[in-house]
C-alpha cells in the first residue's frame, strides 16, 4: 500500500479566501458598505480594498489576538462599547500616555471608593470586618 498524504490540518485555522477568516471578511465587506453608503460606489471600492490591503498586513503571521492587542495597547479599545469588551479587562492606557495606577499600603475606605477597586471589584459586595 502506497503512503498518501493527507491535505487536511484540524490545528490550521479556518482560511476562506487570501489568508483571511471568515469574520476579517465580514470585517472588509461591512466597512466597503458603510464606505458606499455614506459617499460613492467608487470610494468604497477603493475603500473596501485598501480596508483589506490593511487587514491583511496586521494580521499575516500573527497570533491570534494580535490586533486585539494592538488596539489595547494603543488605548482605543476604552472607545468601544462595554459589550464588545471582555469583562474585567484592565482598564487600557489613556491615548498618547502611560497609565499610572497607585495604590494604598495600608488598604481602608477610602481605597474601596476608588475607581479601579470599583471596576474590579464590579457588581460584588464584600463582607466588612
Amino acid at each position: 500500500m502506497s503512503a498518501r498524504r493527507c491535505y487536511r490540518h484540524l490545528d490550521r485555522p479556518f482560511v476562506v479566501f487570501l489568508g483571511l477568516g471568515p469574520l476579517d471578511l465580514f470585517a472588509i465587506l461591512a466597512g466597503g458598505a458603510v464606505l458606499m453608503i455614506l459617499t460613492n460606489p467608487v470610494i468604497g471600492l477603493l475603500g473596501g480594498i485598501a480596508l483589506g490591503m490593511a487587514v491583511r498586513h496586521f494580521k499575516e503571521g500573527k497570533p491570534k489576538g494580535y490586533v486585539f492587542y494592538l488596539l489595547y495597547r494603543s488605548g482605543l479599545i476604552g472607545f468601544a462599547p462595554e459589550a464588545l469588551r471582555p469583562p474585567w479587562l484592565v482598564p487600557p492606557p489613556p491615548l498618547g500616555g502611560e497609565r499610572v495606577l497607585r495604590f494604598s499600603a495600608v488598604p481602608g475606605e477610602a481605597d474601596d471608593e476608588s475607581a479601579e477597586a470599583k471596576f474590579f471589584c464590579g457588581p460584588a459586595k464584600f463582607l466588612k470586618r
